[in-house]
């Protein structure tokens, strides 16, 4: 999977079309992508429509100042069709959290899970279904949002590692 790093989200403000409007009574399934995407856009975020290796969707996008993905799962063979997503940062660090920081940081939070790719770079990800009937665009909206507070939060936490530990 990709590893977006820490960059200003302004680059992906750059993203064409205004988002069509959302309710929050609306459903929204994972087998929209266009859907996925106006509702990332109507809640101030960029969003630009790409495809992954595999020929699934995926979104570019950014979270708590970082940019990052939402990557669509359990997709049929063309790639149509996907029941899940998952919202995703990663940040290359020089200095590295410890297990004891990345379980700390689990333990004091829902939903959302780090982890430490092959490199020791922490990724955080959080999995959500989103099978028919879907979800409410409120509930997504929600997500986001936590999503968001969580990902700042880790930001946050690894600048101040880089900054107490300078490289030599």
């Amino acid at each position: 999977m990709e590893k977006a790093g820490l960059i200003a989200l302004a680059l992906l403000a750059a993203t064409p079309a205004a988002a069509q409007a959302i309710t929050d009574a609306e459903m929204l399934t994972a087998a929209e992508p266009a859907r996925i995407v106006d509702a990332v856009r109507f809640y101030g975020r960029p969003a630009a429509l790409e495809t992954d290796e595999a020929g699934e969707p995926s979104i570019a996008t950014g979270f708590g100042g970082i940019a990052g993905r939402i990557w669509f799962y359990d997709c049929d063979q063309a790639g149509r069709n996907c029941v899940g997503l998952q919202f995703q940062i990663g940040i290359g660090t020089i200095r590295k959290l410890t297990l004891q920081q990345v379980n700390a940081f689990n333990h004091g939070r829902r939903f959302a899970t780090l982890s430490l790719d092959e490199a020791g770079d922490p990724i955080l990800a959080h999995d959500l279904s989103m099978a028919r009937p879907g979800i409410s665009a409120a509930a997504f909206r929600d997500t986001m949002q936590l999503f968001d507070t969580q990902a700042g939060e880790l930001r946050k936490m690894v600048e101040a590692l880089e900054r107490a530990n300078p490289t030599p």
